[in-house]
């Protein structure tokens, strides 16, 4: 898998996740176009890196328990060859947003 469809499929996820909009296990993979044990693999790499991540079945979704931010970072260099330079790449997929006065 490309390093762009990986990012992009954690930024779904991530998204899904945020908005409590996984559905279930089974409906999440599909939402993702992969399968439920691709989808098992992705949590248990977000969980490894400290996301603390359950599926409440109240709300049929996927939920993180505390705030999460994702980054992605690739970087390019070439050591000893002067001025050339790689490109580096950062991603951060957006924090939870904060609530106003008044909000829930």
């Amino acid at each position: 898998m490309k390093l762009q469809e990986t990012i992009e499929r954690y930024r779904k996820i991530d998204m899904l996740i945020r908005r409590e909009k996984t559905g279930s296990p089974a409906e999440f993979a599909s939402k993702l176009g992969i399968s439920r044990s691709q989808l098992y693999n992705y949590l248990e790499e977000l969980r490894d890196r400290g996301a603390d991540i359950i599926y409440d079945r109240a709300k049929g979704s996927y939920l993180y328990l505390f705030p999460v931010e994702i980054r992605a970072e690739f970087s390019l260099t070439f050591p000893g060859a002067g001025e050339r330079k790689g490109n580096a790449i950062y991603f951060t997929f957006p924090g939870p947003q904060k609530k106003g006065k008044g909000e829930g």
